[in-house]
């Protein structure tokens, strides 16, 4: 069963100490985003459907730079994908 939207999530509102976040499936790009507000910015993260397919069988990126790169992150965006979370949005 997919988990590696749930694992995002629980690093934002740890990181971002905020439990307000919607999400959103995008059909065109085959990821799940999910918005939020915090310290008076928006954020969104794209969560890319490889990562949340194949976090239960062990593929784990980085998480923890999650939050430093989102508040470094210009628009407030950035990507989780297999290989790790980058700044920005990634199609």
């Amino acid at each position: 069963m997919p988990a590696g939207v749930e694992e995002v999530k629980s690093e934002i509102i740890s990181q971002f100490d905020t439990t307000d976040l919607i999400e959103h499936f995008d059909v065109d790009s085959m990821s799940t985003d999910i918005g939020f507000t915090a310290e008076g910015r928006r954020f969104v993260v794209r969560v890319s459907s490889e990562f949340d397919e194949d976090y239960g069988a062990g593929v784990h990126a980085d998480l923890e730079q999650l939050g430093s790169i989102l508040r470094a992150s210009k628009d407030g965006k950035a990507t989780v994908r297999r290989s790790g979370v980058s700044a920005g949005i990634v199609y």
